[in-house]
């Protein structure tokens, strides 16, 4: 696809900014906009020192949303992933929700390698998972989580590893500081490699159901508060 760049960044304040096609938005400069409708992306958008605010976020259709620098904020309920990336490379990124694997026969990816990303949304009332603020593969899907550096924050609301769907986190770096994992009741399968880096826990720990499984490497396993691990542990490599 092709490229267009925005060689004076974005500013100001706008509705709806729609990213279609397979090809690539660039913002350029380092200004700030708001935008009070939503962001929808189908192609690529790289953001690098900008930032960019909008109430709903989705990313789907092949879609590439790669943040190196500034800030990206979502204030909507959920920000939406379907057959797309979301990769966080540097900066800071806040979402009140994140839901993967948004549509049947769809592959998230979500990349953390530097800066922050994090969940600050609180709905846990649901036993099952399905409305929560941190689900991974909300459908009949897959996602994959790749965490080697940077801070993953989500510690008012459990990360749920699927619904319909079947997730694999791999941690080789960097920090994950959650207030617990939860497994929806159909035993569909997820997977947390823990191979670097260290995962610390909050007072929900770990609820499993289902196909369920953590491998732990040369890494720590911490606590933010008394927890109970209800989850296999397999032990792989150091010593």
């Amino acid at each position: 696809g092709v490229s267009a760049t925005l060689a004076s960044g974005l500013a100001g304040t706008a509705t709806t900014l729609s990213q279609t096609g397979n090809g690539t938005l660039v913002l350029g400069g380092s200004a700030s906009a708001t935008l009070t409708s939503s962001l929808s992306l189908a192609g690529t958008l790289p953001l690098a020192g900008q930032s960019l605010s909008t109430p709903s976020l989705t990313v789907g259709g092949g879609a590439t949303l790669r943040v190196t620098s500034g800030s990206l904020s979502s204030t909507g309920a959920q920000t939406y992933v379907g057959t797309g990336t979301f990769t966080v490379d540097g900066g800071a990124v806040t979402l009140t929700g994140l839901r993967t694997g948004e549509g049947g026969g769809t592959a998230s990816v979500v990349n953390l390698s530097a800066g922050t990303l994090t969940i600050n949304g609180g709905v846990n009332a649901n036993a099952d998972g399905r409305f929560n603020s941190f689900i991974l593969s909300h459908w009949a899907s897959t996602t994959a989580v790749n965490i080697s550096g940077g801070t993953l924050n989500s510690l008012n609301t459990v990360l749920y590893q699927g619904w319909d769907g079947t997730s694999a986190i791999s941690q080789t770096g960097g920090t994950v500081n959650l207030l617990g994992i939860g497994s929806t009741q159909r035993a569909n399968g997820a997977t947390y490699s823990l191979t670097g880096g260290r995962l610390n826990l909050g007072s929900t720990g770990w609820v499993a159901s289902g196909s369920r499984t953590l491998s732990a490497g040369d890494a720590t396993l911490g606590a933010l508060a008394d927890h109970t691990l209800a989850v296999p542990v397999a032990l792989t490599g150091g010593s």
